[in-house]
């Protein structure tokens, strides 16, 4: 499709005559329906589910100071390795693709931050301090006038695609200091038309990077984070599990070519100097702690008194809402929990049990079943 788009183009007079490219164009979508459709094959995949797809608009977005960077770090890296079998928090790129990436960062000091995170990259690539990582340049557009950074961008995209051949995997680090006003839609209109025409044209791909508003849950700053959302395809949101927990999820907020897959969670840690994945005790510890009501430990004790025998969800769900005064989303939300975490019951002599959920007709039921291993 992208070799006709681009004859169209190249042989119509658009500028002069918008009437006839958009006659052709609609000649041209015409001709490859009637032609098989191969869907192209992810870029990057998480345990074989595809992540990010070539010729799209993606974001990371989250709150200041929760990592984003750190995350368009490992993504990169993944995308960089010299062998398709590395992975990074179990991200990893596909082997149909040769990739050549850019950052194009505009936050980092050039002093310390920018060449620090570009050693962070060469860490996770594999490759040492003195040598530079293949396929890949970096930029900053922080010495540049914000009016004139779109113009920039574009001009060091253009030259940049005529002098490779490779899939182009571009990050914005963050995409609202590329426009003048991120708030205005002519400006931001502007930007997201250039990333449409560019994934159109060329062998390309964007991941911008986004700060969040700092009173809403998952609202991406501006206009132009709210036309993001729109045009993107795959929608990542970074965050704190907690105000006072150091466990990060990454949330997958839009994935236009799969279903919304689970959250990811993950660690700082000071000895990887970067993001490490959370196992599963840190990871129920956090949720424990936001949990006022209806603990998952308290939940658990009063299922281990109870359930005897096996009981209609429904009458469990009342009997646990009445002994800790809560809503039934609550008490759903924790048995979800208890049974997507695999937790076990100890009874008195030791012996483990799981919680099960079954179905008689129409019927759900609960109940203790003994682990055996």
């Amino acid at each position: 499709m992208e070799d006709i788009v681009n004859q169209v183009l190249n042989n119509t007079p658009e500028k002069k005559d918008t009437l006839a490219s958009l006659k052709a164009l609609s000649v041209a979508v015409t001709e490859r329906a009637r032609q098989r459709i191969d869907f192209a094959k992810p870029l990057l995949t998480r345990f074989g589910n595809g992540i990010i797809y070539p010729n799209t608009i993606n974001v990371v977005q989250g709150k200041s100071g929760v990592h984003k960077s750190r995350l368009v770090e490992v993504i990169l890296s993944s995308l960089l390795s010299p062998s398709s079998k590395d992975e990074h928090l179990d991200f990893r790129r596909s082997a149909d693709y040769k990739i050549y990436g850019v950052l194009a960062d505009t936050e980092r000091n050039l002093n310390e931050q920018l060449p620090y995170a570009l050693q962070q990259l060469k860490r996770l690539t594999n490759t040492t301090l003195e040598d530079d990582i293949q396929n890949f340049t970096p930029i900053t557009l922080i010495k540049i006038d914000r009016t004139d950074r779109f113009d920039v961008l574009k001009h060091f995209l253009d030259d940049l695609r005529k002098r490779v051949k490779d899939h182009l995997f571009i990050v914005l680090d963050v995409v609202t200091d590329c426009v003048e006003n991120f708030n205005d839609p002519k400006s931001s209109m502007k930007l997201i038309d250039l990333m449409n025409s560019y994934i159109n044209e060329y062998n390309l791909t964007f991941l911008c990077v986004i700060h969040e508003n700092p009173n809403s849950n998952d609202k991406a700053r501006g206009h132009l984070g709210t036309e993001l959302n729109n045009k993107s395809s795959t929608v990542l949101q970074i965050g704190f599990e907690s105000k006072e927990s150091e466990l990060i999820k990454v949330k997958y907020l839009k994935c236009r070519k799969s279903k919304r897959f689970d959250p990811i969670y993950m660690m700082y840690s000071e000895e990887a100097k970067g993001l490490v994945l959370a196992d599963q005790q840190q990871v129920l510890t956090a949720k424990e702690s936001r949990q006022v009501k209806a603990s998952i430990s308290k939940v658990k004790n009063k299922i281990k008194e109870v359930l005897l025998s096996p009981m209609q969800k429904n009458d469990l769900v009342v009997l646990l809402t009445t002994q800790f005064n809560c809503g039934t989303r609550t008490i759903e939300e924790r048995l979800k929990e208890i049974l997507e975490t695999k937790q076990l019951f100890t009874d008195e002599q030791n012996d483990t049990f799981y919680l099960e959920r079954y179905k008689e007709g129409r019927t759900v039921f609960f109940r203790l079943t003994k682990n055996i291993t």
